[in-house]
C-alpha cells in the first residue's frame, strides 16, 4: 500500500483523525437564506392546500443545523401551526 497523503490508514496516517474541512454551511446567512426559501414552500404549499380545500395542518421540524433554518423561517412569520426543534 502506498504512503500517499491521499490513502489514510486509520491509526498510521497523520491526517487521520483531521476533521473535514467545513463547507460553509455553518454560516449563520445560510440559515436566514434556508429559512426564506422554507417560508415560501410553505407559502406555496398553503395555497395548493387551500386550492383543493384542503385543512391539514403545517409543522415544522428541525433538527441539529435545521433548527437555525425553521427558527429563520418564524421569525419571518412562516404560517404553520407548529415549529418543533431538536438540538441533536
Amino acid at each position: 500500500m502506498s504512503t500517499d497523503d491521499t490513502l489514510p490508514r486509520s491509526g498510521t496516517h497523520p491526517k487521520a483523525f483531521e476533521p473535514a474541512p467545513a463547507a460553509g454551511v455553518f454560516d449563520g446567512s445560510n440559515a436566514w437564506i434556508g429559512g426564506s426559501f422554507l417560508s415560501k414552500d410553505i407559502d406555496t404549499l398553503a395555497a395548493v392546500q387551500e386550492s383543493l380545500g384542503n385543512t391539514a395542518r403545517n409543522n415544522i421540524s428541525g433538527l441539529s443545523y435545521g433548527t437555525l433554518t425553521a427558527q429563520a423561517a418564524a421569525v419571518e412569520g412562516v404560517a404553520v401551526d407548529s415549529v418543533n426543534l431538536h438540538a441533536g
